[in-house]
């Protein structure tokens, strides 16, 4: 995937489209890795502020093959979601 966010690459995208894609077509969980927090990016959790114009770490588990690695960030991730599936920092 490397290039996909360079400026002028061709078939540039965004960082929502390609998580998206790995979440709905090959069964990953994906989250912004940030130097104090984690943000999880798929299954309905991407906020468009997290769409950001900058490096940033993006990491990966498959939901099947790597289930505990997808508890342990999920766990940790900063962002929660209310009942009504508000976005909310976690405390």
């Amino acid at each position: 995937m490397t290039g996909l966010w360079e400026k002028g690459a061709e078939g540039a995208t965004t960082l929502e489209i390609v998580t998206r894609d790995l979440d709905t077509t090959h069964g990953f969980d994906c989250y912004l890795v940030g130097p104090e927090s984690v943000a999880k990016l798929t299954s309905g959790c991407f906020v468009p502020e997290l769409e950001i114009n900058t490096w940033s770490n993006v990491f990966c588990a498959h939901r099947v093959l790597a289930p505990a690695v997808v508890e342990a960030f999920d766990s940790g991730a900063a962002l929660a979601f209310d009942d009504d599936d508000t976005p909310h920092r976690r405390q």
